[in-house]
């Protein structure tokens, strides 16, 4: 195609790039080469640590455009060490369409997410826009993940302005992010969930530099137009390890002390001092789980195991305070158990810690981090050992002493005989005869007239009528 067809088509193509690709194919031949071929590009190089081990950088991003068309061409070649790796056009995540890579199905092959941003929360996966895995003849980076790297080359047609990418900018934003290692998702779901990125970047090409018709080679520091830039920002994702670390120790540690205090060592008090920091850090990790909610995708929607079993433990845990409190108010001014004590002790109890314990195994499994596991497990065991041990000691040298005080939550007092005292009054049973004193005789044995008489010795017939029930009685003299 040359003369003015040529110079028509560039016309046509300027004004309508998909009318060019749907009629002039041949001008698209270039564009699907799978050899590489000494094209225009710009790339992306991010030293740290030890670089050298992809060409002369760690991170590395390669992009070609050809501004007739819009189509165009990416490589990248990044650690894989991180869990997932991404880079997104624009300067902010808001409005960026990001390419995240992360371990497929299987572990020596990636899979490719197309993500959109919405804000600094996890991007949702658009499935409605198709790139194309790229497989360049000796190429001597093929895509999949070997060598602790991720390798990928990709391809979409008709993009760039889709993406938000512009061909004849000097400074085209872009920014990059590394995932947290050992969190890898392992999926070929394009949806597969992600933790907040370890450390993330921002870098501009210029784009007039990037124009090409095919799949560029993975650019170095001395091939193609480079863009450095040495600092990476590094992030804290404080919210799921400080919602983790306040329920773990409010039903690992907490709530345990609370139960001993009160069932080992009877201190009411200190039973209510540790159920009520207990009651504090369950609602502090209350709120931090609604705020990691609204984080990620896999939780906006607050149905998930994990989220419901929260609420229903965070219920119980208010309702189980405020009964145990009422309870105790009541004892102290009547000393009788009341009925709130046995749902208190026999049933909310209980249920809360098993319910809270197995939620906190579900939170790791959600928070893509059930490695943890292994270490939770090993705590809650030991923890539920010691509760029975302790608890188990208590009752074999508890039934060793006589408890004369009723319990101070309820319960019958125990059936201990009365020891009269040894030298002091002590009544004789009624009708028995007169009573003692200590051990000695009394000076009253002797004499008849003191002598106890049993009641059928009281002569009831000598004591009169009683008073008609219409006589006024005596007015009391008044006093002087």
């Amino acid at each position: 195609m040359r003369g003015p067809w040529a110079s028509l088509a560039v016309a046509i193509g300027l004004l309508c790039p998909s009318f060019v690709s749907a009629y002039f194919p041949l001008l698209e031949r270039a564009d699907n080469s799978s050899t590489p071929a000494s094209t225009n590009s710009s790339t992306f190089v991010f030293h740290y640590g030890n670089p050298g081990s992809v060409d002369t950088g760690n991170f590395t991003f390669t992009i070609a455009v050809n501004p007739v068309t819009r189509n165009t061409w990416f490589r990248l070649a990044a650690p894989s060490d991180y869990s997932y790796v991404a880079v997104g056009t624009g300067a902010q995540m808001k409005d960026s369409t990001m390419f995240i890579f992360y371990e497929g199905a299987k572990p020596d092959d990636w899979q490719m997410s197309i993500r959109n941003g919405h804000g600094n929360v996890e991007p949702i996966a658009n499935k409605s826009m198709s790139m194309n895995r790229v497989e360049v003849n000796n190429d001597p980076h093929p895509n999949g993940i070997r060598d602790g790297y991720y390798y990928a080359a990709w391809h979409c047609l008709n993009c760039a302005d889709q993406i938000g990418i512009n061909p004849t900018s000097k400074n085209q934003g872009f920014i990059w992010a590394l995932g947290p290692p050992g969190h890898s998702p392992r999926s070929n779901d394009v949806e597969a969930p992600l933790r907040m990125h370890r450390g993330h970047g921002y870098f501009g090409l210029d784009m007039t530099k990037a124009v090409g018709k095919e799949m560029p080679p993975l650019g170095t520091a001395s091939e193609g137009v480079v863009t450095q830039n040495n600092k990476l920002t590094l992030d804290h994702d404080a919210g799921s390890p400080g919602h983790a670390a306040v329920m773990g120790l409010a039903f690992v540690v907490v709530f345990p002390l609370g139960v001993l205090a009160l069932r080992v060592l009877d201190k009411v008090k200190l039973h209510m001092v540790f159920q009520s920091i207990g009651l504090l850090l369950v609602l502090l990790g209350f709120g931090s789980g609604l705020y990691i909610s609204r984080v990620y995708n896999r939780s906006k929607g607050y149905n998930t195991a994990h989220q419901i079993i929260g609420l229903i433990v965070v219920f119980i845990v208010i309702t189980q305070w405020v009964l145990g409190f009422l309870h105790h108010r009541t004892f102290v001014k009547t000393q009788r158990p009341t009925a709130m004590i046995k749902p208190h002790k026999w049933i909310l109890g209980p249920l809360v810690m098993l319910l809270g314990l197995v939620n906190g195994g579900l939170g790791f499994r959600l928070a893509v981090n059930p490695a943890f596991n292994l270490i939770y497990a090993p705590l809650v065991i030991a923890m539920l050992i010691l509760m029975s041990v302790a608890l188990a000691l208590k009752r074999v040298f508890g039934n060793r002493r006589r408890k004369v005080n009723p319990p101070m939550f309820g319960g019958e007092a125990p059936n201990v005989p009365y020891d009269p005292p040894q030298g002091g009054y002590a009544p004789a049973p009624y009708g028995s005869g007169p009573a003692t004193y200590g051990s000695g005789p009394t000076p009253y044995a002797a004499d008849s007239n003191y002598a106890y008489s049993n009641r059928s010795d009281i002569a009831l017939h000598t004591m009169g009528d009683p008073p008609a029930y219409s006589t006024q009685p005596t007015k009391p003299r008044d006093v002087i």
